[in-house]
Order: structure tokens, then C-alpha cells, then sequence
């Protein structure tokens, strides 16, 4: 039965229109509070075929399950235990036989290691690399999380105690009443709808339970008077017979319960809900993607015995914004009113009534979802569920799908009729549906409303544009560990932008960089990447570091839609962050602070808040220590440093790693030249005073130099840019053990490198389209080793030479 639109499910009026869908929308309440705690990150992450493995277990494919032995209670039955993805593409787990109980990987790990919910997030965050502040990690948020799991589980237990009751002799009325509308037992035991007596059984079973009986009474599932939420309303005399219970459930949780009478004494006074606002029944299918909205629960579950993912209203007079959102995340969605005249003996006058309430229903519920909303014809029985029990077929309801039509062309057909005050009202509704159409169908449809509306395409673009927000709309999606857009997935993997970064060498603009998380579809993970924003759209960046198993189910001329799949999943978690890529003084927050590795070095201490990545090679041994080091022994350190050697070779070495510092100030424009022969211990010398800026650079017996002559002149270039305001040692120049073409070069390099300290210049390039490249010029003390010293004119006078 329609619901009347003068009254919602809550007993209160819906808000006044005013014409616009924004406003339309935004009286969507909320029926579940969800808290800040991001659990669907955590679990995102979470292998639990893996975590199960490590508790003691061998899973085996099983169908579409993996199945083993139960790692919990052990035992030898090798089909016990399951692992399995629920429909919206999580991975759960269940234990048939003693445990008798299942969850997500939070409480597998309570289980198997015997931590409360807080240790199981902190031992998963920690399994899965995850920084707990990121996902919400607070005391508010946990308690919050703990408060919510704490309502599912007794919901889960009284689900539990009214399933068994169907199922008993109790029961068998019921189970009569049920098969006879065309449901079937694999069906009952699967969504596992229930039975009750308005009686105390569910009061004496969770305290068999030990569960918590002033929790159920808050919730409304237990009354003061200790029988269930049925007997509200005077139940057990509005249906002697008992009630059909029915779960309503979400990622595998008992979220709420509502209840039919088994035999009304009043037809219209049959259905018991829990106290306060009721909530919509979920019955989905793993593996469709769309999704049709019927009235109620017999009908959603006669649609998903059929293999069809459905949603039941349940009275719901206005559909919350958080199951908005979940509706809008399907493929397609059908909505199936009931077929209230269907055989109707009502007078003219009231049949016409309820055409228009479902009219109304039917506009709310198509603004709320969407423009392409397909509506279905009217229904050839009264409901789903009474077509099952006249032979509903797969093939029949697909059929009668195939008449459905989009809201946005009904409502374009219907605007053609309207008076003039009414039609301008309609034709700003379809402007502000349009512009939130993706490209290819906006240019469809403004075809059809140029021509059905006798309206000029510049003065539709124009309505239009009082419209755009300039966000545009998403159409992507992660579902089932795979990406999605516009319900068509983009191959065997999800990918997603976890960190833009803002990549600064503390002279040029900023470039962009981006840090993407990904996984295969099996659960698999792939290791996270860093990618330059320019080539991020190219998409050769996906086989470069993944190799081969992702594979990309789109044709080479459409990888752009791939891209921005990726970019539209990511736009709410994303975080931007800067990412220095040097060394040296640098303001952060108008505070003077030295980066290296490990951070920045403030007033305060080191900050290893602030991101430093110098890369891959020996640059990342410039390091300070995040310790706190007695500045007694730290100078007695470095003053020892100087009995090393002969005073002539260590004093102007440690005068160096002062003088580095320095440079942004006063600048020695000069090459600090160590020579000496092989064994000599130049280069040791060298490393060992390094080892004021990191320990890396020594590491036992051996010494890791930043670069060597060896390196091309682009990488040492980069080397001397990068390495600011700290010595930089460029190792081992040795010639004469080089081929003459090898020497040769080695000696170009070498003058390059002098003259560009010398005179502080880089070498000026430009791009294909002759635009100029970042500028690269030498920021530090630069230091090399040879075994003999460099001569020439032009060179002696930019060299300090120690030997």
C-alpha cells in the first residue's frame, strides 16, 4: 500500500516543497549514526583468508567460498569454517558448527587473540600499515564503534533466538503461512527470518546468553513488562497466532527488526516495528548491480529469490541520506510500486486518489535517487511477492523490466501538458537534472528536450548553468575489490589516490606527485606507488609497477575513463600533503627550521611530521637523529673527530660540515678537494665527517658515498641541488683506471661540476615545446676525493685542496 504523503513513517509531516531537488534531498534523515571511526578502511585492507591462515587454518576454494578447518575451536571438520564476500564486496567469515558464529576480521582477531575491540583495531591497523589517527583512532569515535557493535551483536543474538523459533514446532504455522507464498525453505534459512509469540522467550534467551537485558530494553527489543517489541500496540491480541519476524541487515550485521502479523484479527493493523523511525530492508545478491525498490520485505525477498538485489520501503516516508547514497552507488535502479488497483473495486473518485499518492511517492523517490531512475510499468498482480505466487519467472520480471522508463523521460512528457506557470517550474527541474548528467548523455537529452519542449539549446544551457555547483557528478566506485564506473567495471583490480603531494624542491613551483594504494580483486594487495601527476593519466605507470596482474578491461583509446575512476574514488579520503625533496634551512609555519630525512629540525625538536623524501639512494642518509643527544658528549664527538688524522687534512673537513650550513648565507664557492692514494683513508675520512648530518653514511667497515664520479652529470647535478646547506662528497675520482674515453668524460665532469660551485649556475634546458626546465644549481658545500688533484687554470682558483 502506498504510504499517504500527508504523514511519514515517523508520525510527522514531511517538509513544505519548494521546488528544488537540493531541498528535496536535504530532508532525508538519519536513521543509523555512524561514527567517525573509518572501520571500512580498516577492513578494506584486512586479507582475512590470510589473518585466518595465520591463526592455524588451510582455506580451500569451495564454490564461491573459501573453506577450512575452524581456526578457532580447531576440530577435523575441513568445511567448518568460511570465509566469503558479502554483497557489498567485504570479506566475512563463519564458523557452522561449535562456534556458531561469524563477523568481520575485527571480530576474528577478538576471537582468536582475546582482545577487546580496540586491541583488534590497533593489531589490524599495525597488519595492514595503517596510521591509527588517520583512520579516526580517538577515544569518541572508539566508544562509539564499541556502542554500535554492541547493539548489532544482541540484535544478532535475538535474530538468532527467532529463527530457531520458526523452525521449531512452534514455528510450523508459519512456515505453512510462508511456503504458501511461494517462498522457500533455502530462502527462510538463508535471510533468516524468524517467528514469535509476543510471549518472554526472547527475554529468557538472552539471558541464557548472558547478553545485556537494560541494552534491550533501551533499544525497545524487550518492553518493561519483559515481553518483545510485538506485543507493542496491544500485539498479542491483534494476532493471537504470532508474528513473522523480519531482520533487517547491513554488511552481515541485524541492524533492526520489524514483525507481520501471522493472522490479523484487523487486516489493517498487522505490522510491529522496534520504537522510533523505521528503517528500510536490505535484500541484496552478490554480484548484481543493480537494484529494485518495492513496498515490502515479502516483496524485496521474492525479487532476491529470484537472484535480484532489491529494497524494501518499509513505510519509510522519506528515504534517508545515508541509504540515498547507497541506492545511488548501483548500476541501475528500478522502482516497482505496488499495484494498489490491481482488481480494485474502489469508486472512481478513490481510485483516482491513490494514482495520485503513488504519483507523489513516485516523484519523491525519483528526485531523491536521480533522473535516470527507471520507473516500472504498473505491476500485473498486486505486489512482487503476489506474482511469485502466480509464477513470477526470472525471464518474466526481466521482461517487464525492459518497459521501464527513465524518471528524467517521464518527466520530460509529462512537462508537454502542463499550464504555463507550471511548465517553467518543470523545465528548471529537467535544466537542474541535466546538468548533473554525464557528458554523453546530456548531449542526448538535450536533443530530445530542444525538440520535445520547443525550447532553444542556448536558453536550456543557460538554465543549466544556474545549476552547476562546477563540481560535476561522480560516477565511480570500488565494489567488490573492483573499480567501477557507471556500474561497468574497469577490470580485475581497484586502485585508489591515497596522498596528492605537493612536491617542493624549495626553489621551483611545486610539481604534484601521488601515492596510490591498490588490490586484486582475489584480495591480493599491491604495493603502493608514487606517480607524477603528468603521467598519472597515460596509465603506463600501472604494468611499470604492477606488472601483470591488474588487468585493465577497457580499450586503449578509452584509458582516460580508467583515470578518472581512480580520481573520483579518491576525492573524499585523499589526502594532500607537501613532500619536501632537499635538505636545509626552510620556513615551516613562519618558523625557521633545518630538513633532512628525518623531518624538520625547529626549536622544538625534530618534527617528523613533515614529509623529506630524498629518494631512493645514499642522498636519504642525511639524517638527523629524532633522539634527544647530551649536547656534552655530542661536542666532545665532533672535537674527537680532529685526532683522526694530521690537523692539515681533518681541520678543514670539520670546518666543512660547520661551513655547510652556512651557505644559504655565505656561500664558499669552491670545491673542497680530498686527494690522496689508494688506502690513504681520504674517503673514510670524508664519510666519517658526514656522519654529522646521519649515521648511514657509515655502516661497519663500509661508507655509503651520496654520489660518485661514475654518475652521469644530469644525476650529480641533481645531487648538488638537492643536498642544500650540507656538505655533499662526490667519491672516488680516479681516471688514470679508466679507459681514455672513460677518463675523458670523467674529466669534463669534473670541470662541469667546479665551474658550476664556482660560479653557483646550472646548465639551462628546455622541454620538446622549448619551454624552460626547473633551474638546478649547486645549494651546498660540495667535497670530492681523487687520488691526484685536479690542475688547470681556470680550475685552481675554484678549488681548496687538502691532502
Amino acid at each position: 500500500m502506498i504510504m499517504d504523503n500527508k504523514q511519514n513513517a515517523a508520525g510527522g509531516k514531511p517538509a513544505a516543497k519548494t521546488g528544488k531537488r537540493d531541498t528535496v534531498r536535504a530532508r532525508a534523515h538519519h536513521t543509523t549514526i555512524f561514527p567517525r571511526l573509518d572501520i571500512d578502511a580498516l577492513l578494506s585492507k584486512a586479507n582475512l583468508q590470510e589473518i585466518a591462515e595465520r591463526a592455524g587454518t588451510k582455506l580451500h576454494r569451495s564454490g564461491g567460498d573459501l573453506r577450512g578447518i575452524c581456526p578457532l575451536h580447531k576440530g577435523d571438520n575441513a568445511t567448518a569454517f568460511s570465509v566469503y564476500a558479502d554483497p557489498n564486496g567485504h570479506q566475512r567469515w563463519r564458523c557452522y558448527t561449535q562456534c556458531d558464529t561469524g563477523g568481520d576480521a575485527i571480530d576474528f582477531v577478538q576471537r582468536w587473540r582475546g582482545l577487546d575491540f580496540m586491541g583488534a583495531v590497533k593489531y589490524l591497523a599495525e597488519y595492514a600499515s595503517l596510521n591509527l589517527q588517520e583512520l579516526g583512532f580517538d577515544p569518541q569515535a572508539i566508544q562509539a564503534e564499541v556502542d554500535g557493535r554492541k547493539r548489532t551483536d544482541l540484535f544478532d543474538e535475538a535474530a538468532r533466538y527467532f529463527a530457531a523459533q520458526l523452525w521449531s514446532e512452534a514455528g510450523m504455522q508459519a512456515r505453512t503461512y510462508l511456503f504458501g507464498r511461494g517462498f522457500t525453505e533455502q530462502t527462510l534459512r538463508e535471510e533468516g527470518w524468524g517467528y514469535c509469540r509476543s510471549d518472554r522467550g526472547l527475554l529468557q534467551c538472552l539471558q541464557k546468553a548472558n547478553a545485556d537485558i537494560s541494552l534491550a530494553k533501551d533499544l525497545g527489543l524487550i518492553r518493561a513488562d519483559d515481553l518483545d517489541f510485538t506485543t507493542n500496540g496491544n500485539g498479542a491480541n491483534a494476532s493471537p497466532n504470532g508474528y513473522i519476524i523480519y531482520p533487517h541487515t547491513w554488511n552481515g550485521r541485524t541492524v533492526y527488526f520489524s514483525a507481520r502479523a501471522l493472522k490479523p484479527v484487523d487486516p489493517n493493523d498487522k505490522s510491529r516495528n522496534l520504537p522510533g523511525e523505521r528503517q528500510v530492508y536490505w535484500a541484496l545478491v552478490s554480484g548484481d548491480p543493480n537494484l529494485i525498490i518495492v513496498e515490502g520485505q515479502a516483496d524485496a525477498e521474492s525479487l532476491r529469490q529470484l537472484g535480484r538485489s532489491a529494497l524494501a520501503l518499509c513505510g519509510v516516508g522519506n528515504l534517508p541520506a545515508l541509504e540515498i547514497e547507497r541506492v545511488r552507488k548501483r548500476r541501475v535502479v528500478y522502482l516497482a510500486l505496488d499495484n494498489d488497483l490491481h482488481k480494485s473495486k474502489l469508486p472512481a473518485a478513490e481510485q483516482d486518489k491513490v494514482r495520485k499518492r503513488k504519483a507523489v511517492v513516485t516523484r519523491r523517490l525519483c528526485e531523491a535517487l536521480g533522473a535516470l531512475t527507471m520507473v516500472v510499468p504498473a505491476l500485473p498482480f498486486k505486489d512482487a511477492n503476489e506474482w511469485l505466487q502466480n509464477g513470477l519467472s526470472l525471464q518474466s520480471l526481466e521482461k517487464h523490466l525492459s518497459g521501464a522508463k527513465p524518471w528524467l523521460d517521464i518527466l520530460i512528457d509529462q512537462s508537454r501538458s502542463l499550464s504555463p506557470l507550471e511548465f517553467d517550474e518543470a523545465l528548471n527541474l529537467i535544466a537542474g537534472h541535466l546538468s548533473e548528467l554525464p557528458d554523453a548523455l546530456r548531449s542526448r537529452y538535450i536533443s530530445i528536450v530542444e525538440k520535445k519542449l520547443n525550447i532553444t539549446r542556448r536558453d536550456l544551457r543557460e538554465l543549466m548553468n544556474q545549476h552547476d555547483d562546477g563540481e560535476g557528478a561522480l560516477y565511480s566506485e570500488i565494489h567488490e575489490r573492483r573499480l567501477y564506473f557507471m556500474g561497468d567495471p574497469l577490470g580485475n583490480f581497484w586502485a585508489r589516490i591515497s596522498h596528492e603531494l605537493m612536491v617542493d624542491d624549495g626553489l621551483n613551483p611545486p610539481t604534484v606527485r601521488y601515492s596510490i594504494e591498490g588490490g586484486l580483486a582475489s584480495g591480493q594487495a599491491l604495493q603502493p606507488v608514487q606517480v607524477e601527476a603528468r603521467a598519472f593519466g597515460k596509465l603506463d605507470w600501472i604494468p611499470d609497477n604492477w606488472g601483470m596482474r591488474p588487468i585493465i578491461t577497457l580499450p586503449p583509446g578509452r584509458s582516460y575513463v580508467l583515470a578518472r575512476a581512480i580520481q573520483e574514488v579518491s576525492m573524499e579520503s585523499v589526502q594532500r600533503e607537501r613532500l619536501y625533496t632537499f635538505t636545509g634551512w626552510h620556513d615551516c609555519d613562519v618558523e625557521r627550521g633545518f630538513l633532512t630525512a628525518s623531518g624538520w629540525l625547529g626549536a622544538d625538536g625534530i618534527n617528523d611530521q613533515v614529509r623529506v623524501d630524498l629518494g631512493s639512494n645514499n642522498l636519504r642518509h642525511y639524517a638527523l637523529p629524532k633522539e634527544e643527544i647530551n649536547p656534552e658528549e655530542a661536542v666532545r664527538a665532533t672535537l674527537e673527530f680532529l685526532q683522526l688524522g694530521p690537523r692539515k687534512v681533518t681541520a678543514p673537513l670539520w670546518a666543512a660540515m660547520y661551513a655547510a650550513p652556512l651557505t644559504s648565507l655565505r656561500p664558499m664557492n669552491a670545491v673542497l678537494s680530498v686527494y690522496g692514494t689508494t688506502q690513504s683513508g681520504k674517503s673514510t675520512l670524508a664519510h666519517l665527517a658526514l656522519t654529522h648530518f646521519g649515521m648511514g653514511f657509515i655502516q661497519g667497515r663500509d661508507y655509503h658515498a651520496p654520489i660518485d664520479w661514475t654518475s652521469t652529470v644530469t644525476a650529480i647535478e641533481a645531487a648538488m641541488f638537492l643536498a642544500k646547506d650540507v656538505p655533499l662528497v662526490i667519491d672516488d675520482f680516479a681516471p688514470q683506471f679508466s679507459s681514455v674515453a672513460e677518463a675523458r668524460s670523467m674529466h669534463k665532469k669534473a670541470h662541469h661540476v667546479v665551474r658550476s660551485v664556482g660560479n653557483r649556475s646550472a646548465r639551462g634546458r628546455s622541454r620538446s615545446d622549448l619551454s624552460q626546465q626547473n633551474t638546478r644549481f649547486p645549494r651546498g658545500l660540495v667535497i670530492m676525493t681523487a687520488e691526484n688533484p685536479l690542475i688547470g687554470q681556470s680550475i685552481v682558483g675554484r678549488m681548496l685542496y687538502v691532502g
